[in-house]
């Protein structure tokens, strides 16, 4: 068992469990208030020139310096823009959905990693739960074919009963995953940034926190380009983005997969191996702060809005 606590590195805690819709309607909210105006067309084509780019969607065409896609890991405007990427499927499909447990959550995350999977209970505000069951197709095709009762019966078993007996609150949502990784996150006038620059497994929950990330360090090196009367669309400024945050995002998702290989699907000498090694990591309070702090976003090569 591997426990983490936000005192080992003095932070009130480890995170914040947020629904999708709430953080969304969040940042629009911020962005209407600076000024956006939302568009709600779909892209149908996109051309780049030498001093601006033109976005055409069924209602005109807007034309600007630069263009930032942040659609999506089927991103139109990635394609649009000739940006190519790397997939590979990990023969597994998340579960999601929402449930009430026996015992309180206690605001703490809990996650187990099994041979065919990893099943996480996330704490909601309200003393429910929402898990994550990140498990092998086969399995999970089975595990969907299932009514709400049996399917409770078998989360029970995943959990050991950690918290308890569970009911489900919810449908069940379920998607394959794949990891994706842009072979170029920028072009000229174009920058990708989130999910339709990389997709990472989701047992550490640090997808939404890389693209967070790419925002924050996209829009410093904009606005210090502009400080100095440089074009903010220009490939050399982009270039530098692409930089920064490709080997951030690099160094994560080897380490994800690395935990998805090794604890959740592991098997022989190595596996046995890293394994035992929570024990050590457990044991280290010097490990402990240094998994914290990764998964924090506190260290590493951080954009100053991060700070």
């Amino acid at each position: 068992m591997l426990v983490f606590d936000a005192a080992d590195v003095g932070e009130p805690n480890l995170g914040y469990i947020a629904e999708n819709r709430a953080l969304q309607m969040a940042l629009l909210a911020a962005f209407a208030e600076a000024g956006g105006h939302v568009e709600s067309a779909p892209l149908s084509a996109l051309v780049i020139g030498q001093e601006d780019v033109q976005v055409s969607t069924p209602q005109g065409t807007l034309r600007a310096r630069l263009v930032v896609g942040a659609d999506g890991a089927q991103s139109a405007l990635r394609t649009a823009a000739g940006l190519t990427v790397d997939m590979r499927p990990y023969g597994q499909t998340a579960i999601v959905a929402n449930v009430a447990t026996e015992r309180p959550h206690e605001s703490t995350a809990w996650q187990r990693f099994m041979r065919d999977g990893t099943l996480a209970f996330l704490p909601l505000a309200d003393g429910t739960s929402s898990i994550v069951w990140s498990a092998d197709d086969a399995r999970a095709a089975d595990l969907v074919s299932l009514n709400d009762a049996a399917f409770a019966t078998q989360l029970d078993r995943a959990s050991d009963l950690a918290l308890g007996q569970t009911q489900l609150l919810s449908g069940r949502l379920s998607f394959p995953l794949t990891r994706l990784a842009a072979q170029r996150y920028v072009a000229q006038r174009v920058a990708l940034i989130g999910d339709a620059a990389h997709v990472v497994h989701p047992l550490a929950g640090q997808g939404v926190n890389l693209g967070l990330l790419d925002a924050a360090a996209l829009a410093q090196q904009v606005k210090a380009a502009v400080a100095v009367h440089e074009d903010p669309g220009a490939l050399r400024v982009l270039r530098a983005y692409e930089r920064w945050r490709k080997s951030e995002v690099a160094a994560m998702a080897m380490s994800i997969d690395t935990f998805d290989r090794l604890l959740a699907h592991g098997a022989g000498p190595i596996a046995r191996l890293a394994q035992r090694g929570l024990s050590w990591v457990n044991a280290s309070q010097e490990l402990r702060r240094f998994f914290i702090r990764r998964a924090l976003g506190l260290s590493g090569e951080l954009p100053e809005a991060a700070r």
